[in-house]
């Protein structure tokens, strides 16, 4: 199942920033509003559910675009 889940390729957004990072062996992928702020923008730190046997940064995609859309937020989504 999750290599039908992780063979999907997801579209760029023209109102977000997503970046796909690594921190020492964890990805993260990170979703930046395009649009200017008039200050800090609040930074959300989005752990998807599954426990390691079902989930991914890539089956949470449309969420986290979702929330970094709807909150101007930062999301970085953690695997």
């Amino acid at each position: 199942m999750r290599y039908v889940l992780h063979k999907k390729k997801h579209k760029a957004d023209p109102e977000l920033f997503i970046k796909n990072l690594q921190f020492e062996k964890v990805p993260v992928r990170v979703y930046e509003p395009r649009a200017p702020s008039a200050g800090l923008r609040k930074g959300i730190i989005f752990f998807h559910g599954g426990g390691g046997v079902f989930g991914s940064v890539d089956t949470h995609d449309n969420v986290c675009r979702y929330i970094a859309r709807e909150s101007e937020a930062v999301v970085a989504s953690v695997e």
